[in-house]
């Protein structure tokens, strides 16, 4: 899902932070409205971007606060979801946050979180507040496309997530397969220690086999066969 559709990237953090101009920055054109009015944005807004060679789709999301706006509200649950499914969490604030505003917890839930401190060229000199994961937050600057360092950690933390040597099942068919197989030794295993015969072992090892040939080709049995060319149709 994420080659065919990009790392999901949820850009999250109070009114006002400057999310959508980061969202801006980052794709190189004015694709969110950005106003000082708060509020302002009250939907998610996706769109992609390819970064060294990887494919991120970016979540901009609505301000997390208290508000009685019910149309308001209704963005602020979708930011919700967005941060559910995104795989990168990227917490824009400024550089003095306010620590009574709400949202923080919705975004504790994650693993994988970029703190960053935004309108940094506003402040010179000025160190961000707090840290995370015991190292600081990245310092950027949205509104004068001052945003590497951003870039960067993106792509590291998706490369970290990528492992050279591990197998990628892209098919749901391979992918049951497998898991069938991994029943079967599983199965074999468990006779091993109990101790069972070679042939009732061997029933096992047979359906095993059977299984990872249906993902190399070995075995085409009638019933793949049919769900392949099913797809033609």
């Amino acid at each position: 899902n994420a080659i065919r559709h990009g790392i999901p990237v949820a850009i999250v953090g109070a009114p006002n932070v400057g999310k959508s101009t980061l969202l801006n920055a980052l794709l190189g054109e004015q694709r969110a409205i950005v106003s000082d009015i708060q509020g302002t944005t009250r939907d998610t807004i996706e769109d992609t971007l390819i970064l060294d060679g990887i494919l991120f789709r970016l979540i901009d999301t609505a301000g997390i606060r208290e508000t009685d706006d019910t149309i308001e509200n209704m963005g602020i649950e979708r930011s919700r979801k967005a941060i559910e499914r995104a795989q990168i969490v990227v917490h824009v604030k400024e550089p003095n946050p306010d620590p009574s505003l709400r949202g923080r917890e919705l975004i504790e839930i994650k693993e994988t979180v970029i703190e960053v401190v935004n309108k940094c060229d506003l402040i010179k000199g000025v160190s961000p507040q707090g840290e995370t994961n015991g190292s600081r937050p990245l310092l950027i600057s949205a509104k004068i496309n001052d945003i590497e360092p951003l870039k960067q950690e993106l792509v590291r933390i998706a490369k970290a997530s990528m492992s050279t040597s591990a197998v990628m099942l892209s098919n749901a068919r391979h992918y049951e397969a497998v898991v069938r197989a991994h029943s079967a030794i599983e199965r074999v295993q468990e006779g091993l220690v109990a101790g069972l015969s070679g042939e009732l072992l061997s029933l096992d090892l047979h359906d095993c086999l059977n299984a990872l040939g249906e993902v190399t080709g070995q075995i085409t049995n009638q019933e793949v066969l049919s769900n392949i060319f099913s797809k033609f149709c």
